[in-house]
């Protein structure tokens, strides 16, 4: 599955991503997942990218968490960014 140019998608698109998460495999799907969150589709994840993600799930998740969404983030990086450059790399 490609995203889309012109940020949009049509409905042959869309069933093409529903089909894909699914029913295809999790390498696929964690490939998909991670071009989703790449907005600026430079094949990284920054934490600010990271942040409106965490921001996006809680929105729309609602209910009382204990860390904030930037502490969160930072944990994340913390854990997974092991060479510091600030990034999340497939």
């Amino acid at each position: 599955f490609v995203f889309p140019q012109d940020g949009y998608i049509d409905f042959m698109e869309y069933v093409a991503a529903l089909s894909l998460v699914l029913s295809g495999k999790m390498e696929q799907k964690l490939r998909w997942y991670f071009k989703l969150y790449d907005v600026a589709g430079n094949g990284c994840i920054d934490r600010h990218e990271l942040l409106n993600i965490i921001k996006a799930i809680r929105a729309i998740n609602g209910g009382d968490h204990e860390t904030s969404a930037e502490e969160f983030t930072n944990r994340v990086f913390n854990k997974i960014d092991v060479n510091g450059d600030g990034k999340i790399a497939v």
